[in-house]
């Protein structure tokens, strides 16, 4: 998701986004070169935070180690029910 998006901004539907969906695996692709957006960001439930100009190696990182995430995440889930 982008931080400027042209209905709401990309830190306000990160937000909404968490408040439905507990533990989303969302990462935030911008332009917007900005440490205190990207903490920001993290702070507010991004799993990553990569501007647009990055590696494409940057995002294929972060997307990988993201499912690798969400997969450990289901993991653990299962190993409360079970």
């Amino acid at each position: 998701m982008d931080v400027s998006m042209s209905e709401m901004g990309g830190i306000e539907a990160l937000r909404e986004i968490v408040k439905k969906t507990p533990h989303p695996e969302v990462i935030m692709l911008t332009g917007v070169e900005d440490k205190e957006i990207a903490q920001q960001a993290i702070h507010d439930g991004a799993f990553d935070y990569v501007v647009k100009s990055s590696d494409p190696a940057t995002l294929e990182s972060s997307i990988t180690a993201c499912f690798q995430h969400a997969e450990y995440q289901k993991r653990q889930w299962w190993k409360k029910i079970f």
